[in-house]
């Protein structure tokens, strides 16, 4: 069993096409916790091992945003849409890790229909999302990538349906010590379908888009056993709220 922490504060602005709303903003101080459990058994010899995990968290929303009355704040602190890996696939080599598998965003979060602006920190609608983690040791570095789709089902409440999208993720961590590493790291969100409401597509789209770049240090002190704290400036944003994150990672090995 092993039991991954994250912790992230983020800040900034809404986003309207490429132009930030002038007045507007979001902050989101949020922690999730991880449980993996990996089954005692194999395939393909001992390189193919299988796990599953589950996902449970819990944050503080805040957002300001402008309206034809005048400007509106509404916050919220209440748990994340916790999410399930039935199964996920790792393949194991000399230098080269890969896993691959599918994770369901359940809709029980908290959501609160009445309100203005800020209904929660739950989305109220499923999503499911296929991944491709790829962990590669260059024996001076260690290269991290990471590709996860999305699609969304419809919020039965607004009738309002997020478009499908994919998250690419890189990072580069170089060797300082044999405990410590640290590097750059980037992101990239690109939505690839309209949103709908009612069925029709909004117009003009609304896709999302963000370009994160940032930068890394990993400390590990031990087999499973290891803090990472992360930084990310997102630019080239679109239709989403864009600014900065701070993450503060961590995970400890348990024994059952």
């Amino acid at each position: 069993m092993q039991i991954l922490g994250y912790n992230v504060y983020y800040t900034g602005s809404i986003y309207t096409g490429s132009h930030d709303v002038a007045g507007s903003h979001a902050s989101l101080v949020a922690s999730a916790l991880k449980a993996i459990y990996t089954w005692p058994v194999s395939l393909a010899s001992g390189k193919v091992t299988l796990s599953s995990e589950a996902v449970l968290g819990v944050g503080h929303l805040n957002v300001t945003a402008p309206t034809p009355q005048g400007q509106v704040s509404s916050h919220s602190t209440s748990f994340l849409d916790p999410a399930i890996f039935p199964i996920e696939f790792t393949w194991h080599a000399a230098n080269l890790t890969s896993s691959t598998g599918v994770a369901v965003w359940l809709p029980l979060g908290s959501y609160d229909q009445s309100a203005r602006i800020v209904h929660g920190l739950g989305q109220n609608h499923y999503a499911i999302a296929p991944f491709e983690f790829i962990t590669y040791d260059m024996q001076n570095a260690i290269l991290d990538l990471a590709i996860v789709g999305e699609t969304n089902t419809t919020n039965s409440y607004t009738k309002y349906r997020s478009g499908n999208d994919i998250t690419t993720t890189l990072a580069l961590s170089y060797k300082v010590t044999t405990h410590l590493m640290l590097g750059p790291t980037a992101y990239y969100y690109k939505q690839i379908s309209d949103d709908k409401q009612d069925g029709v597509n909004v117009p003009g789209g609304n896709r999302g888009q963000a370009l994160g770049l940032g930068a890394q240090i990993v400390y590990g002190f031990g087999p499973g056993l290891g803090v990472l704290l992360k930084f990310f400036h997102e630019t080239l944003v679109r239709n989403r709220v864009g600014g900065n994150a701070l993450w503060f990672e961590f995970s400890v090995p348990l024994r059952l």
